[in-house]
């Protein structure tokens, strides 16, 4: 789906949503940051392409003393702007991507793939 994508130009936009009901502290040194945040974050660079140049994170603890829900907002030397929203105190699991280049959008997750194009005349 990337590499459809980017048939139509540089990915301006993506998403990494990562969902999960795992209720309770993780206080080892694995911790959920350091696990599936991780994996976001590199999907997203890999999607985006380029260098980091700028971060913004969000962090919070929903019930647990350690941080179980996480945005990220990572804008990157392509153009690209990336983000990853993550909850481990959902009601289910989700994983999903979503890729946004000129005139076409993918829809990527755990149930069902789409590639939507609009025709673009400039």
């Amino acid at each position: 789906m990337r590499e459809a994508c980017l048939q139509h130009g540089p990915i301006e936009h993506a998403i990494v949503r990562f969902y999960k009901h795992e209720f309770g502290p993780k206080l080892t040194a694995w911790d959920r940051v350091l696990d599936d945040a991780t994996h976001a974050i590199d999907t997203l660079r890999w999607l985006c392409g380029g260098d980091l140049i700028d971060l913004q994170v969000t962090a919070a603890r929903h019930g647990v003393p350690d941080i179980n829900f996480l945005t990220t907002t990572l804008a990157f030397d392509t153009g690209a702007t990336g983000q990853a929203h993550l909850n481990w105190c959902s009601g289910r699991r989700v994983f999903g991507i979503e890729l946004h280049a000129r005139g076409v959008a993918a829809e990527i997750d755990t149930e069902a793939t789409t590639l939507t194009q609009e025709k673009y005349d400039p």
